[in-house]
């Protein structure tokens, strides 16, 4: 209960940090610095401790597309969406994510569907968007909006997908903090990619609110929980 908890206010509380994080940057610029923190630092908790950071090679490659999915694609939608729309929006979107889990989970490893999760889903949904609700009323059906509902939906369908290589590594033996540290690398490394290709520039207008809540995000939001 107690680690539940601590997700659920962790968690619960990176949505607003997100925001601290665009204020000083670029969605890119802040999802690569937020996982390459995230992945150094659980590499040296690996360290610390002596978990064995050799793994296969056929590991790795699963090990990149979860990164990718889940540390990369997923994220970038995120802090995109957040520029559009208030992050309360974002996170509506998100409450979601336990009905496609349990739709994609169906699809893919032919995971009976529950009523309950299902019924739960729906009323997480339901109630979040009520106290969204006033903020909802604010916005008329402009670009902006429509673009940031978009963004929003792919960085949910992109985040489903990411589980679903989660439970096929974890039912495959690939799991651990080893593990978590490159994939969480190797969507670092894909979104430094992306800045690369699409030549947005580097641009940091440091402070101390920006290094609080890269620190927030990385360390807690990221690694610990």
């Amino acid at each position: 209960i107690a680690a539940y908890a601590l997700c659920a206010l962790v968690w619960g509380t990176t949505w607003f940090a997100i925001t601290l994080q665009l204020a000083a940057t670029s969605p890119a610029v802040g999802v690569a610095l937020r996982f390459s923190l995230a992945a150094a630092l659980i590499f040296l908790w690996c360290i610390a401790r002596s978990h064995r950071l050799l793994l296969p090679r056929a590991t790795h490659a699963w090990l990149a597309l979860m990164g990718l999915l889940n540390f990369s694609a997923s994220y970038l939608f995120v802090y995109y969406a957040e520029q559009r729309i208030v992050s309360g929006l974002v996170a509506v979107g998100y409450s979601a994510m336990p009905l496609l889990n349990m739709v994609l989970s169906r699809l893919f490893f032919g995971t009976p569907m529950s009523g309950r999760v299902g019924l739960g889903g729906v009323l997480c949904v339901s109630g979040i968007a009520l106290v969204f609700w006033p903020e909802f009323a604010r916005f008329a059906a402009d670009a902006p909006l429509l673009a940031g509902a978009a963004l929003t939906a792919l960085a949910v369908l992109t985040s489903g997908f990411a589980n679903m290589v989660v439970t096929r590594n974890q039912s495959a033996g690939i799991d651990g903090w080893a593990a978590l540290a490159y994939a969480m690398a190797y969507g670092a490394l894909g979104t430094w990619a992306y800045l690369v290709l699409t030549g947005d520039p580097v641009h940091i207008a440091w402070s101390g609110r920006f290094v609080a809540a890269l620190l927030y995000l990385s360390a807690l939001g990221s690694a610990l929980a």
